[in-house]
């Protein structure tokens, strides 16, 4: 079985590839049998394919730009609440160092 991020790049690549074979199927049917469409029924095969390839491309973008959306609302409502304690807000001065004076004995 292969990895999902494997399995949508083999799409988006199939998505540049299927119309490059699928026209020089084209220009195999016009040199061989231009009289006889056989080519028709490849362009079907191919077609249907390229579209499912273009659906689970789809899917993907859809979902990791939801996860980018998500992320980055958490990340806002969290540095709107306040954010960790040690990290200054974006634009001030940071804090103050406190220093313990040292003292002979």
């Amino acid at each position: 079985m292969l990895a999902p991020g494997f399995q949508t790049m083999k799409s988006v690549g199939f998505l540049f590839k299927a119309p490059l074979i699928l026209a020089m199927l084209f220009v195999i049917n016009l040199m061989t049998s231009p009289g006889h469409w056989w080519v028709q029924w490849a362009a079907l095969g191919i077609g249907i394919a390229w579209f499912f390839a273009l659906f689970r491309v789809l899917r993907t973008v859809i979902v990791a730009g939801g996860l980018a959306a998500l992320g980055i609302y958490l990340f806002k409502r969290y540095a709107d609440a306040g954010g960790p304690a040690t990290a200054p807000r974006p634009g001030t001065q940071p804090p103050d160092i406190l220093t313990v004076p040292l003292r002979r004995e």
